[in-house]
């Protein structure tokens, strides 16, 4: 048994260097968190920039990187912040860039699926439920909005509707998008920078665009 654990340790030191090979920030406290992390059952390679609240509500299945990968673009002065008040459940390997903030609220469910990346400064506010399929690119500066948090009186206003966002498999949503409550995107998506989603996009490979957002292309493939 302690050979096993020997053996299962090396072979995680190996893959946390590999993910530290082009790593600007403090290697020494990044590693050294790590492990701190592996104690206490959770799968995180985390820049030390990076804030967490609530870290018994997450649940990882693989490598959870957050604020590892490089962008051009950020510092090792940009804070990630991730508020789990609710359930954050990480099924495969994924990356969260720095500088983005996570507010899942009590209740509330956020599923993250294998082979996807969030660029920084991206924000979630999620107080129902979302769900980020595989292989998916999600850009810079985008916002995912499940709550409105006020009331407002209309005609013709739909009652019950459902406020869980959904994004299947292979979408790429591109930067400063905005996505609320109620939204669904169908696999091989891509929705155009600067759009503002809301509804049910069923209808896969689209190009998706506006404001509000609507189909303007249809058999769409990206890579």
């Amino acid at each position: 048994m302690a050979s096993n654990f020997i053996s299962n340790v090396f072979s995680e030191y190996g893959q946390v260097k590999l993910r530290l090979k082009n790593f600007s920030g403090n290697k020494i406290l990044t590693v050294a968190r790590f492990y701190y992390y592996k104690l206490k059952g959770k799968h995180l390679l985390v820049h030390p920039s990076t804030i967490i609240a609530g870290l018994n509500n997450i649940s990882t299945m693989d490598m959870l990187l957050i604020g590892i990968d490089y962008f051009g673009f950020v510092s090792n002065r940009d804070f990630t912040y991730l508020n789990i008040r609710g359930n954050l459940i990480v099924q495969g390997a994924f990356s969260i860039g720095r500088g983005c903030r996570f507010d899942i609220g009590p209740g509330a469910t956020c599923i993250l699926k294998k082979n996807t990346y969030i660029s920084p400064f991206t924000n979630f506010i999620i107080m129902h439920s979302i769900s980020i399929g595989e292989n998916c690119i999600i850009s810079w500066n985008c916002q995912f909005l499940d709550e409105d948090f006020h009331s407002v009186e209309y005609e013709n206003k739909k009652y019950g509707e459902d406020k869980k966002i959904v994004i299947d498999d292979n979408v790429w949503i591109g930067c400063s998008v905005n996505v609320f409550k109620g939204t669904t995107i169908a696999k091989g998506c891509v929705v155009a920078a600067n759009s503002v989603v809301r509804g049910v996009f069923a209808e896969e490979n689209c190009l998706i665009a506006g404001n509000p957002a609507k189909v303007i292309k249809r058999n769409v493939n990206w890579k």
